[in-house]
């Protein structure tokens, strides 16, 4: 089954249109915006090390190494933009501090990077809850652009919840190397010590100059116990079995205990053109090393290729999952009800849409 892996599309993208409301209503605060206000970058986007095209058991495990490629591009699409946040202001006070219209505290970062520049704008809204925006203009004579807007609960210095919108429309424009169009909503949860997470769901995420391409709007959910393991659910879309025509997508839950090793259970489906076919239901298991030590699809005409091997019941007293055949599409969810809780509990799922798209800066004239 290893041979739809050959070709995967990798997402990435960016916000088309940000809300301009305001911050008026909310109470002015009296508490200075400081370093211990910035959001651990590091943390919102760890990664495992053991999760991440085989043809028989000892071989690498194929669905790892596709998990490790759609995870770690995936990380790399959002580093994009948050990775502004860590080069500017880890570890810094503002740059210059303020107070808006509503008398709420304000704090800026800013740094030139080559011809462009970056700014980040932290307003405090309560004592615990605090508006990130994240802006850039490539050149002295461009117009600063919204590259991230959102709300983070912060729980103690540089940890918390919440939930930010990337645009990478935005941050292609601006900023080189990425040229993709769309947006990420980000949910994430740092506030636990034994326990990490985050969502990334996909709008219209397409590279540019893709013609051909489905633009991806499903989800994405990351957990990592810290020092056990983690989950991953998560999809690739694209070319993905070459000897069909058209456009396919995986579906795929991959599990993994530090040290042992772990599995992945997925559904592939045919997405372009119309209408929606499911192809396959496949399950690997690999040991520490990421070898396989058992597979089965049921796919009954490549058995030569890719036979079935093994138990894949339990891999490293991890039981055999299915993932619902309703969720391999373009706009594809597989909520982990774990992330779930967790993000509730530090009030990431409490941001709605429009606190998180607020973009204006109180700086501009």
């Amino acid at each position: 089954m290893h041979r739809f892996l050959v070709c995967l599309f990798v997402p990435a993208l960016a916000l088309a249109a940000w809300a301009c409301s305001s911050d008026s209503g909310t109470a002015a605060t009296s508490t200075p915006v400081t370093k211990a206000d910035i959001v651990d970058v590091d943390e919102l986007t760890i990664e495992g090390s053991d999760a991440a095209s085989p043809i028989k058991v000892g071989d690498p495990a194929a669905l790892l190494g596709l998990a490790k490629v759609e995870g770690k591009q995936s990380i790399a699409t959002v580093k994009a933009v948050l990775a502004h946040i860590k080069d500017i202001a880890k570890g810094k006070d503002p740059v210059r501090s303020g107070k808006t219209a509503a008398g709420q505290d304000f704090g800026v970062w800013e740094a030139k990077k080559g011809t462009a520049t970056v700014k980040l704008v932290i307003i405090r809204m309560t004592e615990k809850r605090l508006r990130y925006l994240l802006f850039a203009k490539k050149d002295d004579t461009s117009a600063f652009k919204a590259l991230m807007t959102g709300v983070f609960v912060k729980w103690a210095p540089n940890a918390g919840a919440g939930r930010f919108h990337l645009s990478l429309t935005n941050t292609s424009d601006t900023m080189p190397g990425l040229d993709v169009d769309g947006s990420i909503h980000f949910y994430f949860a740092t506030h636990k010590a034994d326990l990490k997470g985050r969502r990334l769901v996909y709008k219209n995420v397409i590279k540019r100059n893709d013609k051909d391409g489905v633009p991806a709007n499903f989800a994405m959910d990351v957990l990592h116990k810290v020092g056990v393991g983690g989950r991953i659910r998560t999809f690739a879309i694209g070319d993905i079995q070459t000897k069909l025509d058209g456009i396919e997508l995986f579906a795929m839950r991959v599990l993994w205990k530090n040290g042992l090793g772990g599995r992945a259970d997925g559904v592939l489906a045919h997405v372009k053109p119309l209408p929606v076919a499911v192809l396959a239901h496949v399950h690997e298991c690999w040991d520490k090393d990421g070898k396989r030590t058992a597979y089965k699809d049921d796919v009954t005409l490549n058995d030569k290729d890719d036979p079935d091997e093994g138990d894949v019941t339990k891999c490293v007293e991890l039981a055999q999952e299915e993932v619902p055949d309703g969720s391999a599409k373009p706009d594809g969810t597989d909520p982990d009800p774990e992330l779930d809780a967790l993000l509730n509990e530090g009030e990431a799922t409490a941001i709605d849409e429009a606190a998180a798209s607020e973009a204006v800066d109180p700086e501009a004239k």
